[in-house]
């Protein structure tokens, strides 16, 4: 792929994900969107994508805080 063939791409998946950010519902999932869109216009421009760490500062990839609505959870759930 050439240089030239790499900035289409990357500018498409740029527009491809603010496309998909507007049209979340989910404020969660509109802000990875984002950040999506984000590393895609840093690559078409020619630097190297953010990086981040999904589950946030130190902890282990799918160890969200399923109580927080920030990181998608709700109230806890009662047991029965």
């Amino acid at each position: 792929m050439t240089k030239q063939d790499s900035t289409t791409y990357y500018r498409r998946r740029e527009q491809q994900e603010r496309a998909r950010a507007n049209a979340a519902t989910d404020r969660a999932a509109a802000a990875i969107h984002l950040e999506l869109a984000s590393s895609y216009a840093e690559l078409a421009s020619g630097g190297a994508p953010m990086t981040r760490q999904l589950a946030g500062e130190g902890a282990p990839i799918g160890t969200l805080d399923a109580s927080d609505p920030a990181e998608g959870g709700g109230p806890a759930a009662s047991g029965p």
